[in-house]
């Protein structure tokens, strides 16, 4: 079941938690900007991992994975 964006409730967690990941790195002290940089990209990543799951679901033949 997926909600009106697409998502299912499964992937919608998982977006929210990385928000929340995010959040709570912000929050630490000490922190580099290359060290930020890299938790950025990091859940960037996570993040496209997710739509690509969307995308697969929405046109699979543009989508497909190649194994």
């Amino acid at each position: 079941m997926t909600d009106r964006h697409g998502l299912t409730p499964t992937e919608d967690q998982i977006l929210r938690r990385l928000a929340d990941a995010w959040n709570l790195w912000v929050d630490l002290d000490a922190r580099d900007d290359i060290d930020n940089h890299e938790m950025m990209s990091a859940i960037h990543q996570a993040q496209k991992m997710v739509a690509l799951r969307v995308a697969r679901r929405v046109n699979p033949e543009t989508w497909r994975q190649v194994l």
